[in-house]
């Protein structure tokens, strides 16, 4: 199971970025998709990595999840209504992935070679 959560954890990423950029509280008002919605493009580079269970793939996101984490948590202050609303869904989502790929990278990782 803790091999796929970070895999579940990305794409319900991706699908509320998707969702909250282009239908549901776009910047420009509701009717027009916003161009954040290529926020996703970097997330979505991630997906093969993350299927293959790929260790470079899971240390270069956990810290560019902190970018995504970033703007949930200014957008959540900022924003009214439900843009705020699904910014602090997407600041709880990033750290929920940051935490499952730091256990999954500790999982995974080659042991260190002990120094003589």
């Amino acid at each position: 199971m803790m091999k796929k959560l970070p895999l579940i954890l990305l794409l319900s990423l991706i699908l509320l970025c998707l969702l909250w950029e282009a239908w549901l509280a776009p910047l420009r008002g509701v009717g027009t998709v916003s161009i954040l919605v290529l926020k996703t493009i970097p997330l979505a580079f991630a997906v093969q990595g993350f299927a293959k269970d790929k260790l470079y793939t899971y240390k270069w996101m956990s810290l560019a999840i902190w970018l995504y984490f970033t703007e949930g948590a200014v957008r959540g202050w900022s924003d009214k209504g439900l843009s705020s609303q699904l910014a602090w869904g997407e600041a709880v989502l990033c750290v929920l992935l940051f935490v499952t790929l730091v256990i999954r990278i500790r999982q995974i990782r080659p042991p260190a070679i002990a120094k003589l």
